[in-house]
């Protein structure tokens, strides 16, 4: 099973400061998920990964729908990063 395969558990940890701030219990690279109270589709929220890493997902209607197209994009790109090792080259 890859990140973009593995189940979503989401925990509302608090909905204060206006966002609604999840928790995602359980999966290989999500961590958490901040999602503003008035956001509408196609903005972006944020999206906490690996041990340090911060991302924008964009919103789809709902959260578990937006973070698996999320998984999905990030997956491709590694998928494709580890294809062809000069994406990842910083000039």
């Amino acid at each position: 099973m890859n990140n973009a395969d593995a189940a979503l558990n989401l925990e509302l940890v608090t909905s204060d400061h206006g966002f609604h701030d999840y928790d995602v219990v359980g999966h290989p690279a999500l961590r958490r998920a901040c999602v503003p109270l008035d956001i509408r589709k196609g903005e972006l929220f944020n999206v906490y990964h690996g041990e340090s890493s911060k991302s924008g997902a964009k919103w789809l209607g709902n959260l578990k729908l937006s973070l698996e197209a999320w998984l999905s994009t990030q997956a491709a790109v590694h998928q494709a990063q580890a294809a062809n090792p000069a994406l990842t080259k910083t000039q």
